[in-house]
């Protein structure tokens, strides 16, 4: 199975209760934008989220999403993610 992360809160969690395993268990694939990667890698990111998602292996992919023509337009008016953090 392959799942689209679009938040990084599925990613967060697993990982800072000790179970990051089971991603790899339920997802074969695991797909993110870049701008999830970026926040998840994010110096304010906890550090075993840092870690894992640098060596989270093979099973990760980081790609450009095409916008959906129902998404909004990006304006400032919108964060980027939870952290609120805009590059």
């Amino acid at each position: 199975m392959t799942v689209v992360i679009a938040d990084t809160s599925p990613i967060n969690y697993p990982i800072l209760i000790g179970e990051a395993e089971i991603l790899a268990r339920l997802y074969h694939r695991i797909v993110m934008p870049e701008e999830v990667f970026a926040e998840l890698i994010d110096d304010g990111a906890p550090p075993e989220v840092r870690q894992w998602t640098k060596h989270g292996g093979s099973h990760l992919q980081f790609e450009e999403l095409p916008r959906s023509s129902h998404a909004p337009e990006e304006s400032d008016s919108y964060g980027a993610g939870q952290g609120g953090r805009r590059r």
